[in-house]
């Protein structure tokens, strides 16, 4: 399956697309602060999440079994995150990005930072602390990175220096072959040009990612262990405004999927656009995962439906999320 480089920046670390992201997520976010004015929350009937992605509506079967779903969970209020000009020289320098900081304001007063020179680029939300770098400068050629553990411990490494390592939880580590103007994902690590770490935090024992399933933090890696992509959004819960909510069982899952309340997301940047063209929908794996609310800045459990799909006579994996929490608890649209 090939993975084109606008795939997968699209997907990944884009400064570009990532910035829009972050931006549109923590704008979001700024909505914290009119629900913290009700201190002490009471969680009632929650807002109808959605996930961001295409709409699920195609046949399917269902071949999970044995797995025990949780019968509740727990949604949480997510605490507005800060960030100070200090870090964002520190960021710099972590980088080895010798410029001047650069500020200006987004429409919703969030303070962002840019520091560039010719080696790379840091833009940070000076208001949150969220951040992302690109590298500019070519890497360095020679190999030193040959296994997935190799790229995941050099990752691990430069979390230390950037004081994040206590922080985070490893996700995966992926390699990649360039061809070209084309990155494709490859089980062969000692053929791989870079390597893609991602990383996570848990918020009751579950992996919390943002809107679109993305990881809340990724590291890119060059064969030579240069860090050339990198994105952190900030994660921190209010621990004083946490409810818990009954969840739908594998009939409520099944009923909301035929219904169209699902939510498509491709792994492995398939270029292949809508999926209306699928068939063989089989899920065959279930886990449940926390998503952020971009609007309202509610941390949500969501079943997360993995499987495979035949699109164009090539099989796909395809992941479905669905809000998790029972229909009772839900505001109408």
């Amino acid at each position: 399956m090939n993975f084109t480089l606008d795939t997968f920046r699209k997907y990944f670390l884009d400064i570009t697309v990532f910035v829009s992201v972050f931006v549109t997520v923590l704008i979001g976010l700024s909505f914290i602060n009119q629900l913290r004015e009700n201190s002490r929350i009471i969680f009632g009937k929650l807002p109808p999440t959605q996930a961001v992605g295409e709409g699920f509506r195609q046949d399917f079967s269902l071949e999970i079994s044995g797995k025990k779903l949780e019968g509740s969970s727990k949604v949480a209020l997510v605490k507005e995150s800060k960030g100070s000009v200090e870090k964002a020289k520190f960021l710099a320098k972590v980088f080895k990005i010798d410029g001047k900081l650069q500020t200006s304001k987004d429409t919703g007063g969030d303070l962002f930072g840019k520091i560039q020179d010719k080696n790379g680029i840091v833009n940070y939300n000076i208001s949150t602390g969220a951040f992302s770098y690109l590298k500019i400068s070519k890497p360095k050629s020679q190999r030193l990175i040959n296994t997935l553990d190799e790229a995941t411990q050099t990752a691990q490494n430069f979390l230390k220096k950037l004081n994040l390592e206590k922080d985070l939880l490893h996700e995966e580590t992926l390699a990649l072959k360039e061809y070209g103007l084309e990155l494709d994902f490859i089980d062969d690590p000692k053929t791989a040009d870079q390597f893609l770490t991602n990383l996570t935090c848990n918020f009751s024992d579950r992996k919390i990612y943002n809107s679109g399933l993305n990881p809340l933090v990724s590291a890119s890696l060059s064969r030579s262990g240069e860090v050339v992509k990198f994105s952190y959004m900030q994660v921190a819960i209010d621990t004083e405004n946490i409810g818990t909510y009954p969840l739908i069982n594998l009939g409520g899952i099944e009923n909301r999927l035929r219904a169209g309340q699902g939510r498509v997301i491709l792994p492995g940047g398939y270029n292949g656009g809508s999926l209306s063209a699928a068939s063989n929908v089989v899920f065959n794996d279930i886990e449940l995962v926390y998503l952020i609310d971009d609007e309202t800045g509610l941390l949500l459990p969501f079943w997360k439906l993995s499987g495979s799909a035949t699109i164009n006579k090539q099989e796909v994996e395809v992941v479905v999320v669905v809000n998790a929490v029972s229909s009772k608890y839900l505001k109408e649209n």
